[in-house]
């Protein structure tokens, strides 16, 4: 895999890591829209989606299908320019490192994962799935505009 990067703008990531410590001790989650060029994913919107696993919020997570759905309509409306291009969650008490079930729940490839575990100083890290194997993980460093 060549070395990658994800970009995103100082407010979008405050918007991300205030939800992860809002919400805490439950996961939030929010879709990450955006595009890829060569060596970057840029984000250029998180949309939010409250948590709605049927398991223990606070070890796991799920998007909101309708949430989902909507978003790739209004999408689909932006003529391609962008996608949905990764995933957001966070980790309350656990590490920005992607969990078992991140990685047995990972279907796509080429796909970032950002994580944030809150606390006094929330700590977010991305990663990027590998395009034939979106079960393996490759952390990449964070620009941020």
């Amino acid at each position: 895999m060549s070395p990658l990067f994800v970009r995103i703008t100082k407010d979008t990531l405050r918007q991300l890591e205030g939800a992860a410590t809002m919400y805490a001790p439950e996961e939030a989650c929010a879709l990450l829209t955006g595009y890829a060029y060569e060596e970057c994913f840029t984000v250029t919107a998180a949309v939010m989606s409250p948590n709605v696993s049927d398991r223990d919020r606070t070890k796991f997570f799920e998007i909101d299908p309708a949430v989902h759905i909507k978003a790739q309509k209004k999408l689909r409306n932006d003529q391609g320019k962008t996608e949905i291009i990764g995933v957001w969650h966070s980790h309350p008490g656990g590490k920005t490192e992607p969990s078992v079930t991140d990685k047995a729940s990972s279907t796509q490839g080429n796909f970032v994962w950002m994580i944030s575990v809150p606390g006094p100083s929330v700590q977010t890290q991305a990663y990027v799935t590998e395009r034939k194997d979106p079960t393996k993980f490759c952390q990449v460093d964070i620009l941020i505009d």
